[in-house]
């Protein structure tokens, strides 16, 4: 008993050593690193690196970075990916998702966040196919991605938006390129939204996530958006 609570505690000082030493090379690129940034991986001497949405990988020596994608061919599984769903879906539990717009499926088989930019053609082109969508059993929770930034005619038209009495009706209303009332208020959820696209790394519209953290980015016709909703769900 004694002999594997030495080993454990060895191990345990050896791996706060590695991540010290990761520390001490990285926090000149990336100031805001933290020892619970540094996750092990199944090759032996590398790390893995969350910053912010983006994941890297790094010897433990410190000596060599990599970026790109870690596959584990053995099983068949994207190690990278499926740590990015998981960063995706815990960063979508923020409240302000549920002050999105939601178009609701009768018969509701999917729920997809959706990042729109209401003068993004794509979004519009994705808009004009929610009565197909609904019908497929596809949710829509639309969340506000206005990409000329804070304070653009996009981010004003979005706060009008979420700021009128009937969102939806609004919604519809600038989708179809009509003007809508310029209305403001304090409650409206716009710049959370905002937020959000930095954390998860979004730089397009309209950009599609899943309940477990998958992404689709861009626009798909209703029934090839439902089948790899399907295939992303598994």
């Amino acid at each position: 008993m004694k002999f594997h609570l030495l080993t454990l505690m060895l191990l345990l000082s050896f791996s706060s050593m590695a991540n010290e030493k990761i520390i001490n090379t990285l926090k000149n690129f990336i100031p805001t690193i933290k020892k619970e940034d540094i996750k092990k991986t199944p090759i032996k001497n590398i790390s893995q690196i969350l910053d912010g949405s983006n994941i890297l990988y790094i010897s433990n020596d410190g000596q060599f970075l990599i970026q790109g994608q870690m596959i584990d061919l053995k099983n068949g599984i994207n190690l990278t990916q499926k740590t990015k769903k998981s960063i995706s879906k815990n960063i979508l539990k923020d409240p302000s998702v549920k002050e999105g717009i939601l178009f609701k499926a009768k018969n509701e088989k999917y729920r997809i966040n959706v990042f729109t930019d209401v003068d993004c053609p794509y979004c519009r082109k994705l808009h004009s196919g929610m009565k197909e969508m609904n019908n497929l059993g596809i949710s829509v929770n639309y969340l506000a991605f206005p990409r000329a930034g804070i304070n653009s005619n996009s981010y004003w038209k979005e706060v009008s938006i979420w700021c009128a009495k009937d969102k939806k009706q609004a919604m519809n209303t600038s989708k179809q390129r009509k003007p809508i009332k310029s209305i403001k208020c304090e409650n409206h959820p716009i710049k959370k939204h905002f937020q959000l696209v930095k954390q998860l790394g979004v730089n397009g519209t309209p950009s599609i996530f899943l309940k477990n953290g998958a992404n689709i980015s861009g626009y798909l016709p209703p029934k090839k958006l439902l089948k790899e909703i399907e295939r992303l769900s598994n």
